[in-house]
């Protein structure tokens, strides 16, 4: 588990079995619902856009994603 936002919280386990601890108590404040644990999603997604060019003439307008968040 990644460092949380909240100060004292501590992670344990991993996919399902995560959850977030909080540290002066021990109580479980955070856990992963199996429902909408989607264990094969991935961390960063590249694309080549040639395919796109090249059958539908289409040209991207912003070529770098921090460019789309100002």
């Amino acid at each position: 588990m990644k460092t949380a936002l909240i100060t004292g919280i501590t992670g344990q386990g991993e996919g399902v079995d995560e959850k977030g601890i909080y540290k002066k108590t021990g109580k479980v404040l955070v856990e992963v619902s199996p429902e909408y644990f989607r264990p094969t999603d991935v961390v960063t997604l590249l694309g080549d856009p040639s395919k796109a060019k090249s059958t539908l003439g289409w040209n991207p307008t912003k070529r770098r994603l921090r460019n789309w968040f100002g």
